[in-house]
C-alpha cells in the first residue's frame, strides 16, 4: 500500500497548479495533513493523475481534429518509397519534437496541394 510522502504532496500541488486551481494547490495537502487525513492524499493523487491523463488525451484528440489529418496518417503508414530519403530523415527528426524545446520555427516549402513532403527546411528561430 502506498503511503503519503512529501513528494506525493508536491505532485498533488503541481497537478492542481496545472489544472489552474491555485488556491487548492496552496492549501490542499497542508489541510489534509493537519486534519490527520494524509492517507486520503494517496487516493487524491491517483484521481488527479487520471484527470491529467484524460486531459492530455483530450488535448491530443482536439489538436488532431483541428489539423484535419486523417487518423490513419502516421509514420507507421508512411510510404517511405514516395519520400526522398533526406526528407524522411528530417521528418523523423522533427517527429521527436526537440525543435519545440528549443523554440525553433519549422518551415515547409512545396507546391500547393502536395502536402509539403518534397522539401522540409528548419529555420533557426
Amino acid at each position: 500500500m502506498t503511503t503519503y510522502t512529501p513528494e506525493l504532496g508536491e505532485r498533488i500541488t503541481a497537478l492542481l497548479v496545472e489544472f489552474k486551481l491555485s488556491s487548492a494547490a496552496e492549501q490542499m495537502t497542508r489541510r489534509f495533513v493537519d486534519a490527520g487525513c494524509d492517507h486520503a492524499l494517496v487516493t487524491l493523487a491517483e484521481v488527479l493523475e487520471v484527470e491529467a491523463q484524460a486531459r492530455r488525451e483530450r488535448r491530443v484528440d482536439r489538436l488532431r481534429r483541428a489539423s484535419h489529418l486523417p487518423p490513419a496518417k502516421t509514420f507507421d503508414t508512411l510510404d517511405a518509397n514516395r519520400v526522398p530519403r533526406t526528407v524522411l530523415i528530417q521528418a523523423r527528426e522533427l517527429a521527436r519534437g526537440h525543435f519545440v524545446d528549443r523554440a525553433d520555427n519549422v518551415l515547409l516549402f512545396g507546391r500547393p496541394g502536395v502536402g509539403k513532403g518534397p522539401a522540409m527546411n528548419k529555420s533557426p528561430g
